[in-house]
């Protein structure tokens, strides 16, 4: 019995803390992004090497192409186009 109590508290712990773990990541996320300031023009290169690789891409042929970044709490979608940045698609706060 001692060790099943002692099982679940550990799950608890771990549960907890990577709720608090989310939490972190996504405002880490989001904090990178507001650090670009205007992102129109801004090279692929330039706004990766501050928010990180992206989760996904969509090709749009001719018409560029859609970088996804997502955490827990936070998404945003970026359209480039020649290799800069044409806009926001998509931010996202989750609550």
């Amino acid at each position: 019995m001692e060790l099943f109590s002692i099982f679940v508290a550990v799950i608890i712990v771990f549960f907890l803390l990577s709720r608090m773990n989310n939490a972190v990541t996504s405002q880490n996320l989001q904090n990178s992004f507001i650090s670009l300031g205007d992102m129109m023009g801004k090279s692929e290169k330039k706004i990766i090497s501050v928010v990180g690789k992206p989760n996904s891409i969509t090709n749009l042929g001719s018409m560029g192409s859609v970088y996804y970044w997502h955490s827990d709490k936070y998404q945003m979608s970026l359209s480039f186009q020649n290799g800069k940045c044409t806009g926001i698609v998509q931010e996202n706060i989750i609550k």
